[in-house]
């Protein structure tokens, strides 16, 4: 995930992780990139947030615990709708 590198780099007071829709073997891609999804937050909030792991490229997920024992479960998903092709496999999650 090139782009989420460079936004690390370019906003050093934030952290995160993200999952590269595209197949990272190949060196070279044609077109614009596909199913890339990051979440960022600030680096104050590190030590409360746990990543949430869903086995899909296109799906992530974090949950930050607050100090009351409330926990806010974010989810960041791509979820392009240009045919109803696969709509099956982004329906079984």
């Amino acid at each position: 995930m090139i782009l989420f590198h460079i936004l690390n780099d370019i906003v050093p007071e934030m952290i995160g992780f993200g999952i590269s829709g595209m197949d990272d073997k190949h060196d070279l891609h044609r077109g614009r990139p596909r199913g890339e999804v990051a979440i960022m937050w600030h680096k104050s909030l590190a030590y409360n947030v746990s990543r949430v792991y869903s086995g899909h490229n296109w799906l992530t997920g974090l949950q930050l615990a607050g100090s009351t024992g409330i926990v806010l479960t974010v989810i960041n998903a791509y979820l392009p709708c240009d045919s109803h092709s696969n709509v099956d496999s982004i329906l079984i999650v």
